[in-house]
């Protein structure tokens, strides 16, 4: 499975990462930790549900062409793996 691109922004108080791979999927913390955590989770679970529907992920965009785009500049990347085992889903009955 593939190894997606998060940034990382920070505005005042509170923690950003997006996916430039997914422009829509974002989340935001206080704390870094969290704001990392719940940005893996949502990659998870966007990824699960793009397999549901039988569509395929993007591929990963290459992290120079990234951050040679002027807007991530400030941005910190971090690497989010994605692996068959983590998509897994609980089946609730």
């Amino acid at each position: 499975m593939p190894t997606y691109i998060g940034l990382i922004r920070v505005c005042g108080h509170t923690f950003t990462v997006e996916f430039p791979d997914f422009p829509d999927l974002y989340t935001a913390d206080q704390s870094l930790v969290w704001a990392r955590i719940g940005a893996h989770e949502m990659l998870k679970r966007r990824i699960a549900d793009m397999h549901c529907r039988q569509e395929e992920p993007p591929a990963p965009m290459r992290a120079d062409r990234i951050l040679r785009e002027h807007r991530n500049r400030n941005a910190v990347p971090i690497l989010l793996r994605v692996t068959a085992r983590s998509l897994r889903m609980r089946r609730i009955s």
